[in-house]
């Protein structure tokens, strides 16, 4: 998928979150990338899926994010990574 020029990545998690050797992988890569997590809540058609690209919605964390993790840095946070 990309967004204004950018490119991203979407994970969709069903039965399995993305591990930590996934994540290296799409660190590695540079590209922003989310993970929806759709293992207990799923929605019933395309217009509610796309509700939870496009919208805001707690199913939806972000993996890698450069300008999140510039932020955190800049702010004194350090290193945001997320655990898996």
């Amino acid at each position: 998928m990309s967004v204004a020029g950018r490119t991203l990545l979407v994970e969709i998690a069903v039965t399995l979150k993305v591990g930590r050797q996934t994540l290296a992988k799409l660190q590695a890569l540079g590209f922003a990338a989310v993970e929806i997590d759709l293992g207990r809540d799923r929605p019933a058609n395309i217009g509610e899926l796309a509700a939870v690209l496009f919208g805001h919605d707690s199913r939806k964390t972000w993996l890698v994010n450069s300008r999140q993790e510039h932020l955190r840095t800049r702010l004194g946070g350090g290193n945001a990574k997320r655990n898996a």
